[in-house]
Formats: C-alpha cells, structure tokens, sequence
C-alpha cells in the first residue's frame, strides 16, 4: 500500500535480520554456517548460506542466509565492520545518484562520466577494504604460531590503526554525500580531471 512501485507481489521476504560485527572473515563465515544450522533446527525447510564476498555486488560485500519456512523466506545478512561501513557509504551515494546504482552496473545504469569515476571510486574502495580483511584474516590465522610477541603486537596495532583510519575515511564519505543528498551540488566534488 505504502509503495505503489513495489507491489506485494514481488516481496520476496517475509522477515529479515542484518548482523554487523567487528570480525574477520573466516569468524564470519563461521557464524553464517552456525546460524544457517541452527535456522534449520528451528524449522526452517533450507537456510542457504551466499557469501558475497569475493564476488561483489556493485561493490556490496557480505554474507546472506536465505532461510525457507512454511510462511515464507527469511533473510539473514552478516557484515564486517567494514563491510558495513563501505555499504553506508554506498547507500547515501544511491541517495544521492540514483537507487539503480545498487543493482546495476555502470554500464548499466548509463551514468555521466563524472558519476562513473565516483563510483568507479567507491568500487576500489569496496576493494581496498576486502584486501585489508584478507590480510586481517591471515594473520589472525597464524598468529598462534608466531614466536616473537613484540612483532605480533606491532602488527596488530599496524592493522588495527589502518583499518580505523579506513573506516574514518568511509565515515567522511557518508557525511560528504549526506550534504550532496540534502541539497549540495556534487559535481565541486571532482576537479577537472575528474579525480578527488
């Protein structure tokens, strides 16, 4: 009723559920499976596990439980800090572009070139936060065995500090087209070589 554009018909999710937690990707994983078990044990008929996470989607990241019932799907998404972080960013710049930027490519949608290396940008973003979680998640996997403790702890204080800075630049992000979404102009936003 509220949404002429979306009729009832089409809705695809009687219930849903976003996890966003500080973790790396192999604990995420991990709680994705477990939950996907225990939907099942709670009745649902299949509760499949999509990890989104090599292959994103327009830059989204994640992993979804589509779990079946009898009255109905339900979906269950789980989300790194960053993960989470890079789709805020991605969701104010859909305010701002176009909603089509979430579910099509750029070539898709037929952007302008300025747009175009915006969100070209915030793909390489997407990128950028996937690897820094790459390495978070190898070296958790073998920091038991390492044997020097000063060298662990450097690395740790490496990781945690260029993943908050990561995660500040994204939140920087968000305010930047928060202003474009509530009435600035964007397009200061690129010089004339269209970089920033």
């Amino acid at each position: 009723r509220r949404m002429e554009t979306t009729p009832i018909h089409r809705v695809q999710d009687i219930a849903g559920l976003r996890f966003d937690f500080d973790s790396n990707l192999t604990t995420q994983l991990r709680t994705a499976n477990y939950l996907a078990e225990q939907l099942i044990a709670v009745g649902a008929k299949v509760a499949k596990v999509i990890d989104l996470r090599e292959s994103p989607h327009s830059g989204y990241r994640a992993i979804h439980i589509h779990a079946n019932f009898e009255a109905g799907r339900a979906e269950v998404q789980l989300r790194t800090a960053l993960q989470a972080q890079w789709a805020n960013v991605y969701e104010v710049a859909a305010d701002v572009f176009g909603r089509e930027i979430r579910y099509s490519n750029l070539e898709e949608i037929g952007c302008s070139p300025e747009v175009g290396r915006v969100l070209e940008k915030l793909h390489r973003l997407s990128d950028t936060a996937y690897n820094v979680e790459v390495w978070r998640d190898r070296f958790d996997a073998t920091r038991e065995s390492r044997e020097s403790i000063s060298d662990e702890n450097h690395k740790v204080m490496k990781f945690k500090k260029e993943s908050l800075k990561l995660y500040d630049s994204m939140e920087d992000i968000v305010q930047v087209f928060t202003s474009f979404r509530d009435g600035d102009p964007w397009e200061h936003l690129l010089n004339e070589s269209g970089e920033r």
